[in-house]
């Protein structure tokens, strides 16, 4: 045990075991998803069915006063063919976090870590639905809540129901124009974002996000993305609605993409819901639809079922239906 406590600790980069005990508090949590699933979803190469854990994440978090780092490391391994899924482990996230950084009411994180722009961008795909919607990135939509990078991201609480989020962030190596080899710049890169919640305590909740993001090519320009959401809930019902319009040449669309992404959630009891989302790219003119339901059997352990659809322009539809045993620490 006294070995596996070093090498976490040592995870973070720099000798954190002498300071452990006095001056930092370190945490570990995370969570592992294993799925099974059929459908023509996952091709005749996988003889139409898959097997495996989707997403298994562990972070660590080691806290000091009003700073903190925080460390995500993460790998997926299923049987269907893909570059992405084979077990490697590999680092999702890492950033430090200065909490009432110059204010009482600032707070400021910078490294590799997720934008959060978007009504409800949950950190991963696959947080709220197994197969993931347009917001994500289904049909080879631009994931507008799936964002994350390189980046220097500040929060500013205005009060308990009002903050403002905004920051830059880079993509280099993202243009492969040979005529053009400039590459992103961080003023290439920036966004703001503000979020209500529970607005005049009335379980409204809404957001208004704008976002310039490089897209290179021969132009090497910036594309812009609007984002507009609204929702409802209480303890049995929540209701949203969210609407994300995205420049032409971010999904090199002929005009300027619409997103739309419908959601409903029902909570039947403490310990049982059923969601129906429904998510469309106007451009793409391509649907999807997910209606699944999460039990949750203790504590850390969840069941999950889905049955989804995708409806893309070219070709027949696209459907699954998943099984997920989830445990989170």
């Amino acid at each position: 045990m006294a070995n596996a406590r070093i090498l976490l600790i040592s995870l973070l980069g720099f000798p954190m075991l002498a300071l452990a005990a006095d001056d930092v508090d370190i945490s570990v949590g995370g969570f592992v998803r294993a799925d099974i699933g059929f459908g023509d979803r996952y091709g005749d190469a996988a003889e139409e069915d898959r097997i495996g854990v989707s997403k298994t994440a562990l972070a660590v978090t080691a806290v000091s006063g009003n700073n903190s780092a925080v460390l995500v490391i993460g790998a997926e391994a299923d049987s269907v063919p893909n570059s992405n899924n084979l077990g490697d482990v590999g680092i999702k996230d890492a950033f430090i976090v200065l909490d009432k950084f110059l204010a009482e009411n600032l707070t400021v994180s910078l490294g590799a870590q997720p934008l959060l722009v978007g009504l409800k961008p949950n950190g991963y795909p696959g947080d709220r639905s197994i197969n993931t919607s347009i917001e994500y990135g289904a049909g080879g939509a631009f994931a507008v809540s799936n964002q994350a990078g390189p980046s220097v991201i500040a929060n500013f609480s205005i009060n308990e129901s009002h903050d403002i989020r905004f920051g830059f962030f880079d993509r280099q190596g993202y243009n492969n124009d040979v005529l053009n080899p400039e590459g992103s710049s961080i003023s290439d890169n920036l966004f703001i974002q503000w979020r209500g919640t529970n607005l005049g305590g009335s379980g409204v909740y809404a957001i208004v996000a704008y976002e310039m993001i490089y897209v290179g090519g021969a132009a090497n320009d910036s594309d812009d993305i609007v984002a507009a959401g609204v929702g409802w809930g209480n303890e049995v019902l929540d209701l949203s609605f969210e609407y994300n319009m995205l420049g032409s040449s971010i999904n090199a669309t002929a005009d300027d993409e619409s997103y739309m992404i419908a959601e409903a959630t029902f909570n039947l009891s403490d310990d049982l819901l059923f969601y129906l989302d429904y998510s469309m790219a106007d451009e793409m003119d391509f649907t999807t639809i997910r209606l699944g339901t999460n039990f949750y059997y203790d504590k850390h352990t969840m069941f999950s079922a889905e049955i989804a659809e995708d409806e893309p322009a070219i070709g027949d539809s696209i459907s699954s239906i998943d099984f997920r045993v989830s445990f989170d620490f």
